[in-house]
């Protein structure tokens, strides 16, 4: 039984890629083989994170052509021609994000079957009916994320898998040198409340770091006093310096689960958060929510009175907790009971004759 990946590969630090990366690499542990066939969605020279880990193989098509639009076409058609050669029968394939319409029709030609990963992207959205019959199973990474899906029409085996935030951290370091941060600091995640909050509190430090926009018109003003830190390989360097992590998400549907809120949470770091989508989820009663997301002085007020010392101690606490209750084990432990259903591993579970995935130790 083999896992195939299919999909861009994309560049930074970004939260779904890095969960099928921490996911495949965890499976590979398990005896799953992973295989990651994956075309170029970057233009230009940012770094990449590599995939090819603990036993994970790459095949990565990276095509030089004109321009952007034909760089991703030329990429993705040496893809699609890898997977025709790579998948058989009992394979399951993953893809993420977009529907991938050709390599499920590869994988449905090859007899092997499909499992779809969905945010909240819409792209594809009139072709629903033909993603229903072509994947067989739907995973979804919040409870959240399923019922908007569910509403528009996806139906069909499923589960929740929680993003895989692969930290080992000691969280006794909080609070780092006692920053205020962002990340992905981009308006649709809210960087006009943070530099509006910057500019409140002078005598605190701001920090963001990476940026989907970076370069890009409007990324920050250059009279914003916030520090930027662009692409990390590692971005427990940023968590380390926090105290407080603000989440002023401003677009509907945009955060499917929050998982920069669970990451500050693995370091000890409160949270302040708009309270919407899956963030709560998230969350899960250890962070600060904002009702009144769009209006800067409900964050004004909450961050004056998180920064008191006493909030400060009862809301890292509340963090550490959460962070205690969530089990990266118990997500891997989902995808590969999902890949054993799909493989047709089942046992008889008793005289009522459900049956379960056959899970070996």
């Amino acid at each position: 039984m083999r896992l195939i990946y299919f999909g861009s590969y994309w560049t930074g630090w970004g939260g779904t890629e890095a969960d099928v990366r921490t996911m495949m690499t965890y499976l590979s542990r398990r005896g799953i083989e992973c295989i990651a066939v994956c075309y170029s969605n970057s233009s230009g020279n940012r770094p990449r994170r590599s995939l090819e880990q603990e036993g994970v193989k790459l095949f990565y098509f990276d095509i030089p052509a004109k321009n952007h639009d034909a760089h991703v076409r030329t990429s993705r058609v040496s893809a699609i021609s890898k997977l025709h050669e790579i998948i058989k029968e009992g394979d399951v394939l993953l893809t993420i994000f977009l529907p991938e319409k050709r390599a499920w029709g590869v994988a449905r030609s090859a007899g092997a079957k499909v499992i779809q990963k969905y945010t909240l992207v819409y792209d594809g959205f009139d072709a629903l009916e033909e993603w229903n019959n072509a994947v067989d199973m739907h995973i979804f990474n919040s409870g959240y994320c399923r019922g908007r899906w569910q509403e528009m029409g996806v139906e069909g085996l499923n589960m929740v898998i929680y993003p895989e935030v692969d930290f080992r951290v000691d969280a006794s370091s909080y609070p780092g040198d006692g920053c205020i941060g962002m990340i992905n600091p981009t308006r649709h995640k809210g960087l006009e409340i943070f530099e509006k909050l910057s500019r409140a509190f002078p005598s605190e430090h701001f920090l963001a770091a990476g940026g989907w926009a970076l370069g890009n018109e409007g990324y920050h003003s250059d009279s914003s006093p916030i520090e930027y830190m662009k692409h990390m390989n590692d971005i427990s360097s940023f968590y380390k310096r926090l105290k407080v992590l603000l989440v002023p998400t401003q677009d509907e549907h945009t955060e499917t689960f929050g998982r920069a809120v669970l990451e500050a949470m693995f370091y000890g770091v409160p949270v302040i958060a708009s309270n919407k989508d899956g963030i709560p989820e998230a969350a899960d009663g250890a962070a600060m929510l904002i009702d009144d997301y769009g209006a800067v002085e409900p964050w004004m007020s909450a961050l004056r009175v998180m920064l008191k010392r006493d909030m400060l101690e009862k809301y890292h606490r509340l963090s550490v907790q959460r962070s205690g209750r969530y089990f990266l084990d118990t997500q891997i432990y989902r995808w590969h009971i999902a890949i054993r259903l799909l493989h047709g591993d089942f046992i008889d579970n008793d005289s009522d004759g459900c049956k379960e995935p056959k899970i070996p130790s």
